[in-house]
């Protein structure tokens, strides 16, 4: 296949790869939760983006949000409350709070496991994981102990593995979690400068880890827990990624874009977006990537389009939200 039929075929599919990690849930029974959930910092707050690009409800939550994650089955919401050491759980069908969860020190990302059964929260300032029991709103287990001030987190489609990004002495931990009670560290992986985000692709094969002070994101491959020999450039200041099939999103601090790869590793296109954009989400219910803008306090909502003749390859909807919208996201691709 030609590069010019490789781009054409990336276009027309993007879509399809975007919204096609839902294909077994829905199979499951489950029905898709089409919204999108933004942690405004400042404001202690988290804004409710619903399918029209309208913010429909603002949730309270503790103080100093840092995190949020939605589950599986998109039934529940968790929020990490940076100052206050907990993990709120809210049930998304009327946003009322189930629960506060005690867990580490300074808890920033966090992520539910596909079959739903539990949460993963990297807690900053302890070096940690706390897992927690969905079913009991309660830590089981000793904490994970990662590396240096863990950023982000995620799990792999089986469940069984987990990462973290150790912004502090730029490296990966890798968990084996399939008794996640009983976790048991597989290896530490050196990726690139002040790593920020990782997140598995839907297919699992690889982990892509963005790498702000390097400009880079770095893949690793799940198998093995070693990393692809180049890195790939992209902006300034990567702070975060959604690996989404066939596409990966990379918010690039410093440019105001977002860097959108193809499966090789190749810049498909730059997208500009808003301020700081430090977060984002893919939601393959409504086939969008939703970008959380810092610094302009607004989330860029990114569709895919079949280019015209100004080249352009998504259409960009910008949604204001609260103060400092600093984490985004959506019902997990499982």
């Amino acid at each position: 296949m030609t590069k010019q039929a490789t781009r054409r075929a990336l276009t027309l599919t993007l879509a399809t790869a975007m919204a096609v990690a839902v294909l077994p849930a829905a199979a499951a029974g489950y029905q898709p939760n089409k919204n999108v959930y933004v942690v405004n910092q400042i404001d202690n707050t988290v804004s409710v983006i619903d399918s029209n690009n309208r913010v429909s409800a603002t949730i309270p939550v503790g103080n100093f949000p840092q995190g949020v994650a939605v589950s599986i089955d998109g039934s529940r919401l968790f929020v990490s409350n940076g100052f206050d050491n907990t993990v709120s759980v809210f049930k998304t069908s009327n946003n009322a709070k189930l629960a506060d969860i005690t867990v580490g020190n300074f808890p920033w990302g966090l992520v539910a496991s596909p079959d739903g059964r539990y949460v993963y929260v990297a807690n900053a300032n302890d070096n940690t994981v706390s897992v927690i029991d969905t079913t009991t709103y309660a830590t089981v287990g000793a904490p994970l102990q990662v590396g240096f001030e863990p950023h982000s987190v995620s799990v792999n489609l089986k469940g069984d593995r987990l990462y973290t990004s150790n912004y502090q002495d730029n490296s990966v931990s890798v968990y084996d979690v399939s008794k996640p009670a009983a976790a048991k560290a597989l290896a530490t992986v050196a990726v690139g400068s002040q790593p920020t985000s990782v997140d598995v692709g839907p297919f699992g094969a690889y982990a892509y880890v963005t790498n702000s002070g390097s400009n880079s994101v770095t893949v690793i491959d799940t198998k093995t827990n070693q990393v692809k020999p180049a890195a790939i450039a992209v902006g300034n200041q990567p702070y975060a990624i959604a690996a989404a099939g066939i596409a990966s999103f990379v918010t690039n601090l410093a440019d105001g874009t977002v860097s959108v790869l193809d499966p090789s590793g190749k810049t498909y296109d730059t997208v500009a977006v808003g301020s700081t954009p430090d977060a984002v989400t893919v939601n393959a219910a409504t086939v969008r990537a939703y970008v959380a803008n810092s610094g302009s306090n607004t989330v860029s909502v990114l569709t895919p389009i079949k280019p015209g003749k100004d080249g352009k390859k998504f259409t960009v909807v910008t949604v204001p939200v609260g103060t400092f919208p600093a984490a985004i996201a959506s019902q997990l691709l499982p």
